[in-house]
């Protein structure tokens, strides 16, 4: 009965102790230490006196997205420029009325059907997307009009 009693013992304290630790740990991450205390402490006191102090993680993720768009920008100055800019649908030259209408009819169609479904994969939404974009722009506006009408 003396051993049970001093192992009931044992684990209590140990209880005690993990949740000693896991206090402290809690509360580390809830007041993050600044890298710098002395410029930090006076960043943070302007900070406080100017706006509302936002939470660390807004402020991280905000510094995330701004590295994000400059390494985008930089890779898409990397890529090479296409020598015809043109519009490639006003350079190909008319074309004919009855497979103008051919086309619009048919992206008129899958839109019913996805309409239809209620859903749609990104893969087919981006096939769609490019099939929207072959139309010239009156049959791109007439869609959008006629979809409006019938949803």
């Amino acid at each position: 009965m003396k051993i049970l009693t001093g192992i009931i013992i044992l684990q209590f304290a140990a209880i005690l102790l993990l949740y000693g630790k896991v206090a402290n740990i809690e509360q580390a991450l809830s007041h993050p230490v600044p890298a710098d205390p002395l410029t930090s402490s006076t960043s943070n006191l302007s900070q406080s006196r100017q706006a509302p102090v936002e939470p660390a993680v807004s402020q991280d993720e905000d510094r995330l997205r701004q590295i994000i768009r400059e390494e985008l920008a930089a890779q898409l100055n990397q890529l090479p420029r296409p020598e015809n800019t043109g519009n490639p649908v006003m350079t190909a030259g008319p074309r004919d009325p009855a497979e103008i209408e051919r086309q619009r009819e048919q992206v008129f169609q899958q839109l019913e059907y996805f309409t239809s479904a209620g859903r749609i994969s990104d893969m087919e939404m981006q096939q769609l997307q490019m099939e929207i974009a072959k139309l010239d722009a009156a049959g791109r506006s007439a869609d959008r009009e006629d979809s409006g009408q019938r949803c």
